[in-house]
């Protein structure tokens, strides 16, 4: 079931991506009959049969921490996230790399206020114990519905909420081979203008990536070279530039996350 609670002490990151997302493959294969048949009481979740995404790169997982579960010990996962505003949210999950394809969506729409969401009573000795998808290789995103812009990233466990912030992190799957990947994070928010150069933060290069392994950005506000006020809350935008294998072709995604400091509110 989805409720709300404002006692959660977490530092939350709004997500923007500047590209499309989970939306993209839902419109194609979740129709009412498979939720018919996938009806789980508060999500559906089954197997699904759809091809991968052909986009040069897809977000497949947002999170700040991720607790790893084990079939056969009756757990039940919990979702928290942050919403900064009153929202109707998506909240879903996939493989990340494909496998079994797997997909579970939570039933929709709902609205969020400006506190703490959580999302429960998702069983793992269910279907992914019979899809046989491990915790690694599980994929959650939590964005705005009807939009593939806002995204928040979740905490997932199912024993003990965590008692120490991790880096949030982002898991995309390429659909090409990039010989290296440059990232830049700003701050502010910079989609449809260049990022102002003295705004920049932090900067860091991935190696080599290939199509269809997914791979992830480590996004720690405490490790940047010009570190944010422990108060300020505001926009901060992510820029890759991934070079193509093979060719000179570039490809260039930006994206923009909320950053929202106050751990109780």
């Amino acid at each position: 079931m989805l409720q709300q609670t404002n006692l959660f002490p977490k530092i939350a990151l709004l997500f923007m991506l500047s590209f499309g997302g989970y939306h993209s493959i839902t419109a194609q294969v979740i129709d009412k009959f498979w939720k018919q048949k996938n009806d789980r009481g508060n999500r559906y979740e089954g197997g699904v049969i759809f091809e991968v995404s052909e986009q040069p790169l897809e977000l497949v997982s947002l999170y700040s921490d991720f607790e790893a579960y084990t079939f056969g010990k009756k757990q039940q996962l919990k979702i928290h996230f942050y919403s900064p505003d009153t929202l109707p949210i998506w909240l879903g999950a996939q493989e990340m790399r494909i496998e079994e394809k797997y997909w579970m969506e939570a039933k929709q729409p709902f609205l969020t206020k400006r506190h703490w969401n959580v999302f429960e009573d998702w069983t793992v000795d269910k279907v992914l114990k019979s899809l046989n998808v491990p915790s690694d290789n599980l994929g959650v995103l939590i964005k705005q519905k009807d939009s593939d812009q806002a995204f928040f990233p979740a905490i997932v466990f199912h024993t003990v909420f965590p008692k120490s912030l991790n880096p949030y992190i982002a898991y995309f799957r390429p659909g090409k081979n990039f010989r290296k990947i440059n990232v830049k994070i700003y701050q502010g928010q910079f989609l449809e203008i260049a990022p102002e150069k003295d705004k920049l933060v932090y900067k860091t290069r991935l190696g080599e990536q290939p199509g269809g392994m997914p791979f992830k950005i480590e996004i720690d506000p405490t490790n940047f070279s010009s570190p944010l006020q422990q108060d300020w809350e505001g926009w901060l935008t992510v820029q890759l530039i991934g070079r193509v294998m093979g060719n000179t072709d570039k490809e260039i995604y930006t994206f923009s996350f909320y950053h929202h400091p106050n751990l109780k509110n």
